[in-house]
């Protein structure tokens, strides 16, 4: 089937064997990256400080060799989506509706154009259904199950951006978010990772940093791996944590010491890096 406008060709296809836990069958156009997908998130009324942190954060996604997914909405997504484009980096746009619904309209171009670069479209509704508002939970579930991480560039406080962080975080998907809005200092002290301030330069650098650390590159001393376990299940790890205090202390101020951890509050300890 082809939208009437940027005839962009959708097939049906099952969410298993997109690796998806889903309960009806999606709609495809384009081909879906194999390499693991980082989510990027982010405001629709973005503000330009956090605008013009999107190219470095995709250029990290390059350097870590990650594709793209987003949600094609305007703001931070399109942001993301164009710079991808440009860059050549793998992608995936997931939107709200059905095929014969593509939203936003104005964004058909942009669709045709990540298409023909070698990414895809994914649609969660079948012909037909229109386009309603909640549909767009939809698709951030979707973003979320695509993805490996999440990055959200800009979240306001209860807006949909934090909904998606709070479903990512749920369902145990590693978080990290650009300081500065209430939508990402709630992640934050819930477990997500700080990419610093809206610096271009600085969170690109600091992204790939984390990636490489979340993705398992970074390994830690190995008198230091019960700390690392802990972490890995919770935000924060205290001396009560392990199976013997007195050498969860030694580990914990060794940790401290290294740069591998730092006292996030009196007595609890979270990640540095």
């Amino acid at each position: 089937m082809a939208d009437p406008v940027g005839m962009l060709e959708f097939s049906a296809v099952s969410p298993g064997a997109l690796g998806l836990r889903w309960a009806r069958p999606l709609y495809l156009a384009g081909k879906l990256p194999a390499i693991p997908k980082v989510a990027v998130i982010g405001s629709r009324a973005a503000h330009r400080r956090f605008m013009a942190c999107v190219p470095g954060v995709i250029e990290a996604l390059s350097r870590s060799g990650m594709a793209l997914v987003s949600g094609g909405a305007i703001g931070i997504d399109a942001c993301a989506h164009r710079a991808a484009v440009r860059l050549g980096l793998p992608q995936i746009a997931v939107l709200p509706g059905p095929p014969d619904a593509l939203y936003p309209e104005d964004h058909i171009p942009l669709f045709r154009d990540i298409v023909e670069a070698g990414g895809a479209l994914v649609c969660p509704h079948p012909p037909g259904a229109g386009l309603r508002r909640g549909m767009f939970s939809s698709r951030n579930q979707l973003v979320v199950q695509l993805a490996s991480h999440v990055v959200a560039v800009e979240a306001g406080a209860r807006s949909g951006t934090q909904g998606t962080l709070a479903l990512a975080l749920r369902t145990d998907v590693p978080v990290c978010g650009v300081v500065g809005t209430a939508g990402v200092a709630w992640a934050l002290e819930r477990g997500a990772k700080s990419l610093g301030p809206p610096d271009p330069a600085g969170v690109g650098t600091r992204l790939t940093e984390v990636l490489h650390g979340l993705g398992g590159v970074e390994v830690w001393p190995p008198e230091l791996r019960a700390l690392q376990s802990i972490l890995d299940r919770q935000s924060a790890a205290t001396v009560d944590d392990f199976d013997d205090p007195l050498a969860g202390a030694v580990a914990l101020t060794e940790a401290e010491a290294g740069g591998w951890v730092t006292e996030g509050a009196p007595g609890r300890y979270v990640r540095a890096r």
